[in-house]
C-alpha cells in the first residue's frame, strides 16, 4: 500500500509505564506449503469505527512458519497525539488496554486533557486552527506502534472498540507508521481473544481458520 504522504505520520510511542493492564489472549500461526517469500503487514480494525485510518504497525515475512503470540509480543494500547500547527511532530501518550470501558486521563499538553471511559472518548474544547488531536490505538512492549487512528473534533465523543488485529500482503516496502487507508483487499481479521491460523497454499492463497469453535473460515475475496 502507498502511504498518503512521503513522511511519517504516526511516530512510535515510548511506554512511559509498566503494563498493568492485559490483551485478550490472542494469536496466530502462520504456514506457507512453499517459499514464496510472503510479505505481510499488520493494522488494527476497530468496529465502531470501521473508517479509520489505518496505520502500518508492524512487517512479517513468512517463508515456512511463523507463530506470533499477538497479546505479549505485541499488546493494545490506547494511544493519542496532538500536533500544533506548523510543528515537526506530535505529543503522544499511550495508556495499556485492558477492555473497551478502560478508565483513565491522558494530560497532552496544559491546554488539552482526554478523558476515556465505557462511553469512549470525551475530548475538551480546542482550537483547531492550533492543534490537531488523534486517538486510536496502538501496540508493542517498551515501542507502542500506532495501529489505527481517528482525527477527533473539539467538544465531541468518539467510540472506537478495539475489535481486531489485521494482516494483509504487503505489496511494496514502506515503514512501520505509514497510512494503509483504504485497507486492502488481501487481509485477514483476528479478533481478540481468538487463536487462528493462516494457511497459504503454493499459489500464494491465504485461508484464515480458527481453533475457537465460534469463528468461521476467512479468505480474501
Amino acid at each position: 500500500m502507498k502511504s498518503a504522504d512521503d513522511t511519517v505520520a504516526f511516530p512510535s510511542i515510548k511506554r512511559a509505564e509498566a503494563l498493568l493492564a492485559s490483551t485478550p489472549d490472542t494469536s496466530i500461526t502462520i504456514n506457507s506449503v512453499s517459499d514464496l517469500d510472503i510479505k505481510l503487514g499488520l493494522t488494527f480494525y476497530t468496529k465502531a469505527y470501521p473508517e479509520a485510518n489505518y496505520i502500518l504497525a508492524g512487517i512479517q515475512s513468512v517463508h515456512s512458519k511463523v507463530i506470533i503470540e499477538l497479546s505479549n509480543q505485541l499488546p493494545l494500547s490506547w494511544v493519542a497525539s496532538v500536533l500544533v500547527t506548523g510543528e515537526i511532530s506530535p505529543n503522544q501518550l499511550a495508556y495499556p488496554f485492558s477492555s473497551n470501558s478502560d478508565q483513565f486521563s491522558m494530560r497532552l499538553n496544559n491546554e488539552i486533557t482526554l478523558e476515556h471511559d465505557e462511553n469512549g472518548w470525551r475530548i475538551p474544547p480546542y482550537d483547531s486552527r492550533k492543534y490537531s488531536v488523534r486517538v486510536g490505538l496502538g501496540m508493542g512492549m517498551e515501542e507502542i506502534y500506532w495501529g489505527c487512528s481517528v482525527t477527533v473534533a473539539p467538544n465531541s465523543n468518539v467510540l472506537l472498540e478495539a475489535d481486531a488485529y489485521e494482516l494483509f500482503r504487503l505489496d511494496m516496502i514502506v515503514p512501520v507508521g505509514y497510512p494503509v487507508t483504504p485497507m486492502p483487499p488481501d487481509a485477514w481479521q483476528i479478533p481478540l481473544g481468538s487463536k487462528a491460523l493462516l494457511s497459504f497454499s503454493a499459489s500464494g492463497i491465504g485461508t484464515l481458520t480458527f481453533v475457537t469453535a465460534n469463528q468461521t473460515a476467512q479468505s480474501p475475496p
